[in-house]
């Protein structure tokens, strides 16, 4: 809290950061010259990691924790910073691991955990996107060490916020086949939103949230004037087990079984259950991997 703090004031030009312990990266000092909290923040994340590049042991020098909790101030500051040096941060940060094969691997698992994570406090697939393309662009990288980064921006680029959402086939309880376009064509009025469900029967997690989810009285009365239609998919090979659980849905709800479709074809990429997205009748995604929380919000 005190690294964050010292940043914060770095941003707003209140105060200048105090001398690091040994086990700390050193803050960048922002030139007195810059004033504008904006620039200050661009300042910051492009010189956040330059000691540590100035180093000959590189990230060597300092303990996971210690990089990991600079990970996390270094993060903290991108939501007062220009997108353009959002990026150029991200590149410099790959450049300086890249020249030594464990601080390569760290500072990507790292930023994996840290931005990819959905548990995590500081979780951004927007960040995560871009750290993948300074990763995946840096022509110091192995193209081998590459495998994992190409594979995970293929997937956080699938049914993000203001895109299409991608159509898939499904069959009701009465083994009618259909797909979501079809489901989303019912939906009335423009103001609509489908909120699709992935869960698993046997998920603890998930009968936690679809309870929670039944009992908000908000998505009760939505899906009652329309506003709100529910649709929940089974992915997965118990397909009695999921006829049998049906009934503790409320009976306005949509259901749909996956026959395999989009475990095969990758359509949507869950990564952990459930997980789910609120799209508008044209079939743009409005939310990803939200909390029920977060649904009217």
């Amino acid at each position: 809290m005190k690294i964050l703090r010292l940043l914060l004031f770095a941003i707003v030009g209140l105060a200048s950061a105090s001398a690091p312990s040994a086990q700390t990266i050193p803050l960048p000092e922002v030139p007195a010259s810059i004033r504008l909290p904006q620039e200050r923040a661009d300042y910051i994340i492009t010189h956040f990691w330059d000691t540590v590049g100035a180093d000959s042991l590189g990230f060597r020098a300092y303990s996971r924790i210690s990089v990991e909790q600079s990970f996390a101030d270094f993060i903290s500051v991108f939501p007062y910073a220009s997108d353009q040096s959002r990026q150029a941060a991200f590149d410099r940060l790959v450049d300086i691991s890249a020249k030594n094969d464990n601080d390569l691997y760290l500072i990507a698992d790292i930023a994996e955990r840290y931005l990819y994570d959905i548990e995590s406090p500081v979780a951004s697939e927007e960040y995560f996107i871009l750290f993948l393309h300074s990763y995946i662009a840096d022509d110091s990288v192995a193209e081998m060490a590459k495998l994992r980064q190409r594979m995970l921006l293929d997937g956080a680029l699938k049914n993000r916020p203001g895109d299409n959402c991608s159509d898939f086939p499904y069959l009701t309880p009465s083994g009618a086949k259909t797909s979501l376009y079809k489901t989303l064509a019912t939906v009335s009025a423009p103001s609509s939103r489908l909120l699709l469900i992935f869960y698993d029967p046997d998920c603890s997690h998930c009968r936690e949230v679809m309870d929670q989810l039944t009992a908000d009285t908000r998505i009760t009365a939505a899906v009652t004037d329309g506003s709100l239609t529910v649709l929940a998919i089974y992915s997965g090979e118990e397909h009695k087990l999921w006829l049998d659980t049906l009934s503790n849905f409320p009976k306005e709800w949509l259901a749909g079984y996956d026959d395999g479709t989009l475990q095969e074809e990758g359509t949507y990429v869950i990564r952990t259950l459930p997980s789910l997205y609120l799209i508008a009748p044209s079939g743009i995604v409005l939310a990803k991997e939200i909390t029920p929380d977060s649904i009217f919000h």
